[in-house]
């Protein structure tokens, strides 16, 4: 199995590392905080490309997670704000409210990812619309908007 490492450093000042295991298995994380993890995102929109696109791109979408990881705090506390509203929350509301806070982290990374590549990102996908693009962009816009524009969690 093929295995990648880097440390790189994050715009707010921590070095974070990135392991890549071949296409399966991934690890991302800052300090002694590390997250071994499927790419199931990776696996879905990186379909059919070449290697080499995969992996660059795999890379950057896992930096992408510890570049934003800020914002997906920020992210967090605003969602928790929105189920407090609502009074106590049911394990199935953490269910969705962890799928939609996830949801908008990984928007937050591909979003990175596009940034910080520009055109060439388009490039790297042939300049073709990608199934696995549309889908990953449509779920994870509607579990956001699900997220932060449902009037209450007694609505779920």
């Amino acid at each position: 199995m093929e295995k990648t490492e880097y440390h790189i450093k994050t715009w707010y000042g921590s070095t974070g590392r990135i392991e890549l295991h071949g296409r399966f298995w991934h690890l991302a994380g800052l300090g002694n905080v590390e997250i071994p993890h499927p790419p199931v995102v990776n696996l879905l929109i990186r379909q059919g490309l070449p290697r080499d696109a995969q992996r660059e791109l795999s890379f950057r979408h896992e930096f992408g997670h510890l570049q934003t990881l800020p914002l997906a705090i920020v992210a967090t506390v605003l969602l928790l704000k929105r189920a407090k509203q609502t009074g106590r929350l049911k394990w199935s509301q953490g269910v969705w409210l962890w799928a939609e806070h996830h949801a908008l982290w990984e928007m937050m990374a591909e979003s990175y990812v596009m940034w910080r590549l520009g055109g060439r990102y388009k490039r790297l996908y042939g300049g073709r619309l990608h199934a696995g693009l549309v889908l990953f962009w449509l779920g994870t816009a509607v579990l956001v908007a699900r997220g932060f524009f449902r009037r209450t969690l007694k609505d779920n």
